[in-house]
């Protein structure tokens, strides 16, 4: 249930997650908590929602080895993370670790797949830290003056 609730807050949004809840709240009389058609239809449509954005972020994933080890690099909206290593997780891909650039946040995150895997190295290496199965680093500066100037060197020009 709390992963419902999530997905509920994000479909509604605060304000209006905060009266329903009160309103809820305020009308178990001694019922156990449960979600009503609409809130359910809700859910659902959002876990549809999410699904989709998982499975294209999927398709798009470039294979990198790093430091001896399989990498899966995504470019992600950073509130996605966490659930498309879930994704990767449950689809057996075979990556040892997926490193998830966050652009809209300013950080790389970096997640394990395979529990002998220990990401809070790779982070290091990258200028970050973090934990033994989930860290990150932040993109500075410099690696996005440099990311620019990759993208901007590979253009070609064809004016007349």
């Amino acid at each position: 249930m709390p992963h419902e609730l999530t997905l509920l807050f994000d479909s509604v949004g605060c304000n209006g997650y905060i009266k329903l809840m009160y309103d809820k709240l305020n009308t178990v009389d001694g019922k156990r908590f449960s979600f009503n058609d609409l809130e359910n239809m809700l859910i659902s449509n959002k876990i549809q929602q999410v699904e989709e954005k998982l499975s294209n972020y999927a398709n798009k994933v470039y294979y990198k080895e790093i430091l001896g080890l399989k990498a899966g690099i995504v470019f992600i909206d950073y509130e996605y993370r966490n659930d498309l290593t879930e994704y990767f997780r449950q689809n057996n891909y075979d990556i040892d670790f997926v490193m998830l650039i966050a652009l809209d946040y300013g950080t790389i995150s970096y997640r394990n797949i395979k529990d002998k895997v220990n990401v809070r190295l790779v982070a290091e290496a990258m200028g970050g830290k973090g934990h033994d199965k989930a860290a990150a680093s932040p993109i500075s500066e410099e690696k996005k003056r440099a990311l620019i100037k990759v993208l901007t060197e590979t253009v070609k020009y064809n004016i007349e």
